[in-house]
């Protein structure tokens, strides 16, 4: 669950708010954060505090501006406690959030809480609060997705695939109960055969995985099976002329398709054909036609060595014009410097997107699924120093999904410091993405 981008390095020119106030305070807390100070903790917790004094209506007024104040700053504060892995007190303040918020949020701050206890290794209380959502009146298919994202995220894909099954009695009670209607009920039987997708693909039973994309893509195409949550994993998994055919569906994102499809020649030691391929992805037509695959499109540059450093200005550009930064925006930040062999610079973006992933609970390391891309960048005398920042104990698990992923999180940069609880992105308990929990 990402809640909020967490505070960055980067110092942005705003109207200086009024000395002493709670937006000064605020600003004051953030720098702290910034320069992992741990006094930002107590500041957040006194601004936090103080608001939550007022009355309700004075939180309320002008468009629920101090509400929002509140909000971003336990948000913010948890992110932090989450840094400096101090779990139990993170836990503490979600839930004392959690009596401050409407109900149609609180669900929100229940996968927050998940997700923060995954990341302190209390996997089963994970588990058990996350099942409490699949109990209540207004349960629905999601509630059973993040509990298989769990499972996975656990490395638990058996328990996962019990789930899935777990669900799909749920589903027969909501058919006999005439809870959900007709196109409800064929919505949740794909969601739920996507969820046995993804843990057939982390149980590497590749041929099964097949047969259930192939089946619902020949329902409704793309819009019910995106061809690259398969064969990305085909691309790690070494079938690559079946790769290939899979690619070829992806027809809506042809700068995503071009750069896995380079990817695989690469991988077949094609590498001109490679490079003919990304050459041709570049083009100004084809970037055009595909504006939401930025992720590919930046990485495209990188494995033709960004010669004119168009992909890392990308990025470089951003951070100078956004006031907020994703984490995945300094990752690729952070693998453009290692293409140039700034190992440096390429160590101080890469450490920021790990504190940021830990700040949103979503791990302790980034996933794996970007550990190739740096293995390939990188010269092999290099390599290894990177290692630390991702979770390499499986060593070639590809990028599955970025779900509303990478990709949205590139695309928009800019999140409101104002913000209330509400996940930014796609998790497995999303349509799209049901096979990753990154």
């Amino acid at each position: 669950m990402n809640t909020a981008t967490p505070p960055t390095t980067s110092d942005r020119q705003a109207p200086r708010p009024i000395k002493g106030s709670w937006e000064d305070l605020f600003a004051q807390a953030q720098q702290l954060a910034r320069n992992y100070n741990d006094d930002a903790i107590a500041l957040y917790e006194r601004i936090f505090n103080g608001l939550m004094k007022l009355p309700p209506a004075a939180r309320q007024a002008g468009n629920r501006y101090l509400y929002n104040l509140m909000m971003a700053t336990g948000i913010e504060l948890q992110g932090y406690l989450n840094v400096r892995e101090r779990y139990d007190e993170s836990l503490a303040l979600i839930d004392k959030m959690s009596t401050l918020v409407p109900d149609e949020e609180k669900s929100q701050l229940v996968e927050l809480k998940s997700d923060v206890l995954l990341q302190a290794e209390r996997g089963e209380e994970a588990i058990e609060l996350l099942r409490t959502r699949t109990t209540i009146e207004d349960a629905d298919s999601s509630d059973w997705g993040q509990i298989v994202s769990a499972y996975i995220r656990l490395k638990q894909p058996e328990k996962a695939l019990e789930t899935v099954d777990e669900f799909g009695a749920w589903i027969d009670e909501q058919e006999a109960s005439s809870a959900l209607t007709e196109e409800q009920l064929r919505d949740a039987r794909s969601f739920q055969e996507r969820l046995r997708t993804a843990a057939f693909l982390e149980l590497g039973r590749i041929d099964e995985a097949i047969l259930i994309f192939d089946k619902l893509y020949g329902e409704g195409g793309a819009n019910a099976f995106s061809p690259h949550l398969l064969y990305t994993r085909l691309v790690t998994q070494g079938p690559y002329d079946q790769a290939l055919r899979y690619i070829d569906r992806d027809q809506a994102r042809p700068v995503r398709a071009a750069f896995w499809r380079g990817l695989v020649h690469r991988y077949m030691g094609a590498q001109d054909k490679a490079t003919k391929i990304w050459e041709a992805a570049l083009k100004d037509e084809i970037v055009r036609s595909d504006q939401e695959s930025i992720v590919e499109h930046v990485l495209t540059q990188y494995y033709l060595g960004d010669p004119k450093r168009e992909g890392l200005e990308i990025l470089l550009r951003a951070q100078r014009e956004q006031q907020r930064i994703a984490w995945m925006l300094f990752l690729l930040t952070g693998i453009g410097w290692l293409v140039r062999a700034d190992y440096g610079a390429a160590h101080s973006n890469i450490k920021l997107a790990v504190a940021q992933i830990k700040s949103i609970g979503e791990g302790k390391t980034l996933s794996s699924h970007y550990w190739r891309f740096v293995k390939d960048l990188t010269a092999p005398e290099e390599v290894q120093q990177f290692a630390q920042y991702f979770d390499t104990s499986e060593d070639d698990v590809p990028l599955i999904s970025e779900p509303a992923s990478a990709e949205s999180e590139t695309s928009n940069v800019d999140t409101d410091a104002e913000t209330d609880v509400k996940t930014e992105e796609e998790e497995v308990s999303d349509s799209d993405t049901a096979e990753t929990s990154t």
